[in-house]
């Protein structure tokens, strides 16, 4: 484990929250590092699509997850994961 896990680990015993696993541990130290939420052009970027098809993808209701904060349209990278693998090797019709 690394030091920042345990130090993460040891500050949420701390806390008293102790179902905590290494699954959360690591993405409480994704989202330290940075927003885990993706604006539509950095998301079509992290699934290797273009912004223009994640939008039609979005408005045809077959793209991933996405959240609406304020006016903008915002994805969170382990949706993005979650939408990808349950499409793995799908076509999409044009």
């Amino acid at each position: 484990m690394s030091s920042v896990a345990a130090r993460t680990l040891a500050a949420a015993s701390y806390r008293g929250i102790r179902d905590m696993d290494d699954d959360d541990i690591q993405r409480a130290n994704r989202a330290r590092r940075g927003s885990p939420f993706l604006n539509t052009d950095q998301a079509a970027a992290y699934l290797k699509l273009s912004a223009r098809t994640l939008k039609r993808l979005k408005r045809a209701g077959k793209g991933p997850v996405f959240r609406r904060h304020s006016r903008f349209v915002q994805y969170h990278i382990d949706d993005l994961d979650s939408w990808s693998r349950e499409h793995a090797g799908k076509d999409f019709e044009r």
